[in-house]
């Protein structure tokens, strides 16, 4: 089999149908082969590899959410390879996120349909994340597939660290188990940074470019936003998806009585006429939809953030911009980490007339809060 592979150049969909014919223990052998692992199995020492280390390569999560509570664990990694160019490999919607962290060399992105085996941008990953010769790869997607662990052994990294549960050996061979107990979710993916000896991160702060700022600016202008207005976003776009109309409406309502503010709403990628005529409805200003930095100087400008178990809630917290988050009882614990400008409100089967009460007086209790 191996050979047949390797003799199909430039058929890389009837290869990855070949594959995909196999079982799972042949697919990794055969990847294994492939990528020739033998020459991988290269000692390394804790922690004098890291300190040393002068190339990091890392690997996130292509899940937006998962993607933003990784931040901490890179952002402790990078800093304890202080003289480490760190390259990122992410999907091309979480690539934003890291384009603006201090310290990142140079981000590879990808886009989620390409992700497969033999993919002519995945050929193309593997031969740039090859140049780069990095000293550390980590892997931090807790499921990858045959084409994320292929890009790993190509990166030749003799370190290369994940997740117990997704990682393979050879392809991984530092791999820490996360907890099972459930727990605040970045917390939970640092302790990879941990073992390699990373100390524990500050919380990380984002500040939006002076550009950004400028275009949002402008864009609050066109809206007849004067500066000075007290501004503050609600996600509608998921409490109306996952809550309905009448509760979401009863919660704008609320949030418009008890705290004097604008109120706007982030254009989603499937929003239609009807929702934003509900929007209007409700008083709502509704945003069109941004990119990565502008969205950041809209959600910094703004004195409160009201959104649930989205990016927008942990987007809140790297900005230094309070946010009260609704969250099931499941979700509370593992994607809320409660603080001074952070406020997680559980629910039982649906929110209700509580949790409306709940959200106001937190929303009263963040306004003002905002970091410089």
């Amino acid at each position: 089999m191996y050979f047949i592979i390797t003799g199909m150049k430039n058929q890389g969909k009837f290869r990855e149908l070949i594959v995909s014919l196999l079982p799972p223990a042949a697919r990794l052998r055969l990847v294994a082969a492939l990528c020739d692992l033998r020459k991988l199995r290269r000692p390394f020492e804790l922690p004098g590899m890291i300190v040393s280390a002068k190339s990091l390569l890392v690997i996130a999560s292509e899940d937006p959410l998962r993607a933003l509570h990784q931040i901490d664990t890179i952002m402790a990694v990078t800093g304890l390879l202080k003289k480490a160019a760190v390259t990122l490999v992410c999907e091309s919607q979480v690539a934003g996120y890291f384009r603006i962290l201090p310290g990142i060399s140079r981000v590879f992105e990808y886009a989620g349909a390409e992700r497969r085996l033999f993919s002519p941008v995945f050929s193309r990953l593997g031969r740039q994340v090859a140049e780069l010769e990095p000293d550390v790869c980590m892997l931090l997607e807790e499921s990858p597939d045959l084409s994320l662990l292929r890009l790993v052994a190509q990166s030749r990294a003799p370190l290369r660290a994940g997740y117990r549960d997704g990682a393979v050996f050879p392809f991984v061979n530092f791999a820490v188990r996360l907890s099972a107990a459930p727990r605040y979710l970045s917390d939970t993916y640092a302790e990879l940074a941990r073992a390699i000896g990373a100390p524990a991160p500050r919380p990380p702060r984002w500040t939006a470019s002076r550009q950004a700022l400028d275009d949002v600016a402008q864009l609050l202008r066109d809206y007849s936003i004067l500066p000075g207005t007290r501004i503050a976003g609600i996600d509608c776009g998921f409490l109306y998806r996952e809550f309905g109309p009448g509760w979401t409406g009863a919660l704008v309502g609320a949030l418009g009585a008890a705290v004097r503010c604008t109120y706007y709403c982030v254009a989603a990628q499937d929003i239609d006429e009807a929702f934003m005529d509900w929007c209007r409805g409700c008083g709502l200003v509704v945003m069109p939809r941004l990119n990565t930095s502008r969205l950041a100087a809209l959600l910094a400008g703004s004195q409160f953030l009201v959104t649930g178990n989205t990016v927008l809630f942990q987007l809140g917290r790297l900005l230094g911009t309070p946010a009260a988050g609704v969250f099931s009882g499941r979700e509370i614990g593992v994607f809320c980490k409660p603080d001074r400008l952070a406020c997680g409100i559980a629910y039982g089967q649906r929110p209700d007339e509580s949790t409306v009460a709940q959200v106001v007086a937190a929303a009263r209790e963040l306004a003002g809060k905002k970091v410089a």
